[in-house]
């Protein structure tokens, strides 16, 4: 603890400073995530950590809690991912879309318009 007005104006100006750089190093990292997961292989491996982090779907394993864990561990980072590319909800429940639209177009061999008009 400083015990002079010298010495504590040097610990404000050294915490400050701390600050400053944790900032920076906080907005580069920003700018990384953006850079990796906003390319198409990005997006790519981005819907495969999603669809792996389970984050459309419930963890919970009745009577297993250390497979509760595992799922919960694994979408936790998957989760932190988006939450570093400032996804929001919006973001997510249109990834799910996507997701349930390619799912299905997939089972239709690729006509879902044929399916809705039926």
């Amino acid at each position: 603890m400083a015990e002079t007005l010298p010495d504590l104006m040097a610990e404000l100006a050294a915490q400050t400073m701390r600050e400053a750089t944790g900032a920076d190093e906080q907005r580069a990292l920003a700018q990384a995530y953006d850079r990796v997961f906003n390319s198409p292989d990005g997006h790519l491996v981005l819907t495969d950590i999603l669809r792996f982090g389970g984050v459309m779907e419930r963890g919970f394993v009745p009577g297993d809690p250390g497979h509760t864990a595992w799922n919960d561990g694994v979408r936790c980072l998957a989760l932190h991912i988006l939450r570093k590319l400032e996804w929001s909800p919006s973001d997510l429940a249109a990834w799910g879309r996507e997701r349930a639209s390619a799912a299905m177009a997939q089972l239709m061999g690729g006509n879902v318009e044929r399916a809705e008009d039926e």
